[in-house]
């Protein structure tokens, strides 16, 4: 298994470039999974309840997005809960994390799974 990606755009122009592949540093803020914290990830339920809130298809199959504040906030409201009764857990931390940067950007959230 390679590794999986959590990515962010830190400003709308880098949410443009990023949809014509055409990035520059400073554009992204990203966090990797290695195998084991991913299937702590998805152990944890996380994102089938993500899934479910938000009308998602987070899976290995498929990349996936959060789009717009108000989506965002749910996922990090839940993503919080999760994260803090597993405060072990450098996945959920990494997760939060970045959803924090997202709404602050109010740009989005992308797994590539």
């Amino acid at each position: 298994m390679t590794s999986k990606l959590l990515s962010v755009p830190l400003s709308a122009a880098a949410a443009r470039r990023i949809d014509f592949d055409s990035c520059v540093e400073g554009d992204l803020l990203e966090a990797s999974l290695d195998e084991a914290e991913y299937e702590a990830l998805r152990a944890s339920g996380l994102l089938e309840v993500l899934n479910s809130a938000l009308d998602l298809l987070i899976d290995d199959y498929e990349d996936e997005e959060i789009v717009g504040v108000d989506d965002l906030e749910v996922a990090r409201s839940i993503a919080g809960s999760y994260a803090a009764a597993n405060p072990s857990s450098r996945a959920l931390a990494e997760f939060v994390r970045l959803l924090d940067a997202a709404i602050a950007a109010e740009t989005k959230f992308m797994m590539y799974f």
